[in-house]
């Protein structure tokens, strides 16, 4: 077992760390979709410094989904965002009706045994 975690330290990357060149002349228009309007935003933050005043909560992560229509490859998209945000936790995972990219502070899912567990919800399938 030492000798193979040895033998995967010494691997040279795949992958190059430095920047990536992605055209921007691949992207469709600039917004197609998003979750809430800027005003629904700043609504929720507001209602969450409320709850952390009130002592409910101590801490929240609020997110906003975005969508846009691309025709850059989805892979080079996930090496551009490891290059200027190199999160621990990279998320690429190819599904039948889409690609999801991501760059998160925790884990998005794991493997214990047999059975895969996930701390996004908001996975639809």
């Amino acid at each position: 077992m030492e000798s193979n975690v040895w033998k995967y330290w010494r691997l040279k990357p795949k992958l190059a760390p430095d920047s990536v060149e992605l055209s921007t002349q691949q992207f469709g228009t600039p917004l197609t979709q998003s979750s809430m309007t800027s005003d629904e935003y700043k609504s929720a933050v507001l209602q969450a410094k409320e709850h952390i005043l009130a002592g409910d909560i101590f801490q929240i992560l609020l997110s906003q989904r975005f969508e846009r229509r691309t025709f850059a490859d989805p892979f080079e998209i996930y090496r551009a965002l490891r290059a200027v945000n190199p999160s621990p936790y990279m998320t690429y995972l190819q599904a039948r009706v889409c690609i999801l990219v991501g760059s998160r502070p925790e884990i998005l899912t794991r493997v214990k045994s047999v059975i895969m567990l996930s701390n996004c919800w908001f996975l639809n399938m």
